[in-house]
This record gives structure tokens, C-alpha cells and sequence, in this order.
């Protein structure tokens, strides 16, 4: 529970009219404790339940015991694959009447489970919601889905010089320091090696470049051991789970993310919002980009062509204010409005409910 689908969870009910609603959400023991304060302060009870990866079984029958006790009218699954099918059955059986399942990505970390599950989760959803096409088409194949956009509170990423020099001198960085950014779980999917190999080259090219990391995952520590490896530890900044990421990235100067897939990544949005130039894979959806400030750049290229194409394309993106203040006109244009989002989910809703 702290990662994009949170995150669009957090910003869709933070918008969302809740009056007539009760709403849960599921954390895992072991969940950040003030990540629970930040979703409880937005009125939904946040039900702690056994770790799904760790211990299904307990899970599964905490997960059980709450439908029987709460009676939900809906369940609304969010997830990157078929496995979504465990607790939509359990919903099934328990009598709620809508299912829904919500992919959000374009691939997932076990394609043989996936593929076992796929019936039953048909069997199992009444609904199909996706982060976009690319993420719908992929789960649901040529079924009906409804795609909701990762909306965003698009005025709270718009970009501040005086944010900006407040969280610079907060890290300890200089005016002259040119910080590459990347926020993200440290996982396979996140391609936190070929992030680092990209930084080794761009360091070469000019001393003045730093990298923040923010984020927390199970790979962390091989990632911070690959940097000493490199002798970039003096560079490298590991921030840590944060809950100001907003004002944050008014610090940065350029956002790298070399995923190895996604499926309509909320960060690349919130980045475009600051007006920040990105340089990404070629293996993420263009339904993400609605501004200029994107360059898509292969996997296939070493590490050093895209330190090159990272120096080349920030030095052509250096407005910062007008790239911000236009991609917040393309977001509202194409959908991107968090309250127009949720206001469309709560109707959804209420069709179930009364």
C-alpha cells in the first residue's frame, strides 16, 4: 500500500463527494503508519488484514470475515493482473453486487498465475474499470471496460520558484546542482539497475548532476550497494518514502524513468503538471504523454545514448513555468481532472447502491 494504484486511490476520494458513502480500505500489516493517518483523515477506514504475498490464507480469511461483517454493496478491486480473481470471488459468494476490477498496468510479475486466473476473474467481475486502453485491452481483451483516468489535483503540482529554493536548500543542494528525479517502489518493474548505469554516464559528462531517489522497496538495498559499486554514493540521494512529492519536485530538473513496462503511470503525468522534461522508456503507453516535454527513448540503447539524449533534451526544455502552466491546460483538455474523475466514479457507484 504505497504506489501508484495508492496513490490514485488516495487522490480520487480526497475529491470524491463521500456524503452517503462508507467506505474501507485494506492495508497489510506492516503498512506505513502515517500513510493510514493520511487516508483515514479523508474518511475511509482503513481495515488492517495479514500480508496478501506473505500469507494468502490468513489473508483470505480476514478478507472473508470482513464482506460477511460489513455487507458491502461494491468491491472495487485495483490490481496489475488476474489475481484480482481471489477477492472478487470472495465478494461473488459473500452476495456483493458490484465487482469491479480495476488493471492498471500493462503487464505483471507472474504471467503463468495470471493466465490460470483470467477465467475465473471474468466469472467473478460485474464491472471492468482501467487506468487506459493499453491497461483495459490487456486484462480484459476484447470485453467492455470503462477507463478511468489517473486524474490529478493538477493545481498542486503546478511549479513554484519559491517551493523550488525551499526544498533545494532542504536536500543540501546548490543552485548550481542539476538534479535528475525518480519516484517509484525499488522493484524489477522500475529498472532501478539501468537507472543508475544511465546516471554513471551522465556523472561523466558533467560533474554538476545529482539523482534523488524517492521511494521504498525490496530491492533498495541492492540498488544502494550497485551505487557504491560505482563510487557514486557522494551523488546519489536515497529520500525514502515521502509524503511531500508534490512540493518536491520543484526541486528537480529533469525526471528519468526507464520501466521495463507500466500501465498509465500517475508520476509521468505529475511531472509533466511541473513543467519537468522526462526522458522514459519506449515500453510505456503514450496515453500518458500530453505534452512535448516527453522523450520516449529505447531499451535498447545503452546507457550512455540516453545519458546523451537526457543532457540533450533538458537543455531544450529549460521554461520552466510555461511548460507547467500549459501541460495543466492539456491535462484538463484530456480528461486528467481528478474531480471530474471522481465525480464519474461516484455515479457509478450510487447506480449499485440505491
Amino acid at each position: 500500500m504505497n504506489d501508484g494504484i495508492t496513490a490514485w486511490l488516495k487522490a480520487t476520494y480526497a475529491a470524491m463527494n463521500l456524503k452517503g458513502f462508507d467506505i474501507s480500505t485494506i492495508a497489510f500489516d506492516g503498512c506505513d503508519q502515517g500513510l493510514i493517518n493520511q487516508i483515514s483523515e479523508l474518511g475511509i477506514q482503513v481495515r488492517q488484514l495479514p500480508n496478501r504475498k506473505t500469507n494468502i490464507f490468513a489473508y483470505m480469511k480476514s478478507f472473508h470475515s470482513l464482506l460477511m461483517d460489513q455487507k458491502y454493496d461494491v468491491v472495487h478491486v485495483c490490481g496489475n493482473s488476474a489475481t484480482m480473481a481471489f477477492e472478487l470471488f470472495e465478494a461473488k459468494c459473500a452476495g456483493v453486487k458490484m465487482r469491479v476490477a480495476h488493471s492498471h498496468n500493462t503487464k505483471c510479475t507472474h504471467p503463468f498465475l495470471d493466465k490460470i486466473l483470467r477465467p475465473l476473474l471474468y466469472f467473478s467481475a460485474t464491472d471492468y474499470f482501467a487506468c487506459g486502453k493499453d491497461a483495459g485491452r490487456w486484462l480484459f481483451g476484447k470485453r467492455n471496460f470503462t477507463v478511468i483516468p489517473n486524474g490529478k489535483n493538477i493545481n498542486d503540482y503546478a511549479f513554484s520558484e519559491t517551493m523550488r529554493m525551499k526544498k533545494r536548500q532542504e536536500l543540501g543542494f546548490s543552485k548550481n546542482d542539476i538534479i535528475i528525479g525518480h519516484v517509484g517502489l525499488f522493484n524489477e518493474q522500475k529498472n532501478h539497475k539501468m537507472l543508475i548505469k544511465i546516471f554513471n554516464e551522465i556523472s561523466k559528462m558533467d560533474p554538476r548532476y545529482r539523482l534523488c531517489l524517492v521511494g521504498d522497496g525490496e530491492l533498495i538495498n541492492q540498488i544502494k550497494q550497485l551505487v557504491s559499486e560505482y563510487g557514486l554514493s557522494d551523488y546519489v540521494s536515497f529520500l525514502g518514502h515521502r509524503l511531500d512529492v508534490p512540493q518536491l519536485l520543484n526541486a528537480f530538473d529533469c525526471m528519468v524513468f526507464p520501466s521495463l513496462y507500466e500501465g498509465l503511470p500517475n508520476v509521468v503525468l505529475e511531472w509533466q503538471l511541473n513543467g519537468l522534461p522526462i526522458v522514459m522508456s519506449d515500453s510505456i503507453t503514450n496515453e500518458c504523454v500530453i505534452t512535448p516535454l516527453v522523450h520516449r527513448e529505447s531499451l535498447r540503447h545503452s546507457a550512455l545514448e540516453w545519458a546523451k539524449s537526457i543532457y540533450a533534451y533538458r537543455e531544450k526544455n529549460m521554461n520552466r513555468l510555461i511548460n507547467s502552466q500549459n501541460a495543466q491546460i492539456q491535462a484538463r483538455a484530456k480528461g486528467f481532472d481528478i474531480y471530474e474523475d471522481a465525480t464519474f466514479l461516484r455515479k457509478i457507484y450510487l447506480q449499485y447502491s440505491e
